[in-house]
């Protein structure tokens, strides 16, 4: 052995010392790799920076245009916090450069800046006027303008924050969306005029927040509209709006003054749950439907006046806490206000009613109309009976002896 290695030759290694060896050699190679691994991982990001493609945030789900001109995409997660969704912010005039160029818009979980003015949409050619439905071409025939700007995708803003207007403000022309629209979940923060714009989709406004007014004057929509659960918290207004399908406002909740005059819902109307904290006027409508408005509570005036209810009209369980005039408005189908709770007599002058008419306790009220009355009657008996009393012990001789 001794020999061996004299000679410069490389010492035997038993059978039994192999695995030991070879265990070490591993251990002493793992951190020079280890090292070497971090630092390529390192070059590879350094070298992404450089060519401007950066790491995709941990919040963002999706983002860019998808399927070129077809939509705007812009999606952060739920993960995201205040300080990145600024960060990512979608200018309004991104989206207007996409509407113009044909595109629909999809964001969810985002915030968008600065003012949105529909009117800058471009106006439809005529070969693209040629493509909408003939019950479509023939309504705006009728209406004698030929401004009709037009949006060709969808807009769907989700769980978003509007910090800018979106308004059309043209008295004239329409602004036409062939595709969707989903605000759902999304807060405005400011003024939003939606006013002459016809919806060829659906529309879903379902726990949207309107911080300031919200304006859907003469506006037609095509299919369902739904503004479950929405908030109105400014002065909301619909006044001459066309529904043409079924429209709901379960549990929505109007802060402001509710404008629904002269407006026709040709589908079924559902209000049930709904709260009108300020006056509220439905006066000149006509629904061509069922109306439901059953549970729905109006804490101040709200006038029916001249309005047309074609099937039944459902107000079960609805509250009324101040004037509710239904003058010169016809019932042809069912008037139900069966448990109604009247805290004013309800007005029906000149009111006609060809369907049956359900009032509370067969009357023209229920009892609750006179509850403050009780009160107040109650109250005075009391103090009467406590005067006398009072009057009666102090001529009592057992007073004057002690």
């Amino acid at each position: 052995m001794n020999r061996s290695r004299r000679n410069g030759a490389r010492p035997r290694i038993s059978p039994v010392e192999k695995p030991r060896v070879w265990q070490e050699t591993c251990q002493s190679l793992h951190s020079p790799i280890k090292r070497v691994l971090q630092l390529g991982s390192v070059v590879i990001i350094w070298m992404s920076g450089l060519s401007g493609v950066g790491p995709v945030l941990s919040c963002e789900l999706s983002v860019g245009r998808e399927s070129q001109n077809v939509v705007y995409v812009r999606h952060l997660g739920a993960d995201c916090s205040a300080l990145e969704r600024e960060q990512q912010a979608v200018a309004s005039q991104d989206l207007l450069r996409a509407l113009k160029d044909g595109q629909g818009v999809d964001l969810q979980g985002v915030l968008v800046t600065g003012d949105l003015s529909l009117d800058a949409v471009p106006v439809a050619s005529d070969e693209q006027m040629r493509k909408l439905p003939v019950a479509v071409r023939d309504w705006i025939a009728r209406q004698g303008t030929q401004d009709i700007r037009l949006v060709r995708g969808g807009i769907a803003i989700r769980d978003s924050t509007v910090r800018g207007s979106i308004t059309h403000r043209s008295k004239q022309g329409y602004l036409l969306i062939e595709g969707p629209v989903t605000m759902a979940g999304t807060r405005f923060e400011g003024f939003q005029d939606w006013s002459r714009v016809i919806f060829l989709g659906p529309v879903d406004w379902s726990g949207a927040e309107f911080a300031r007014e919200g304006f859907f004057v003469q506006d037609r929509f095509w299919h369902d509209a739904t503004f479950d659960r929405t908030t109105f918290s400014g002065r909301s207004r619909f006044h001459r709006a066309h529904f043409q399908e079924a429209v709901s406002f379960r549990e929505a909740t109007f802060n402001g003054l509710a404008e629904l005059l002269e407006v026709t819902f040709q589908g079924p109307a559902r209000f049930a749950g709904a709260r009108f904290t300020q006056g509220s006027g439905f006066s000149g409508s006509h629904f061509h439907s069922v109306a439901d408005f059953s549970r729905s509570l109006f804490e101040r005036e709200v006038y029916f006046m001249f309005t047309v209810f074609e099937q039944p009209a459902l107000f079960r369980g609805a509250g009324f806490r101040s004037v509710n005039s239904y003058a010169d408005a016809e019932f042809n189908g069912t008037g139900d206000f069966s448990t109604a709770v009247f805290e004013q007599a309800p007005e029906f002058m000149r009111t006609k009613f060809k369907g049956e008419r359900l009032l509370p306790s067969s009357g023209s009220a229920s009892w609750p109309v006179y509850l403050p009355v009780y009160l107040v009657a109650a109250v005075a008996v009391i103090f009467t009976l406590l005067i006398l009393k009072q009057t009666y012990r102090s001529r009592s001789p057992s007073s004057r002896n002690g």
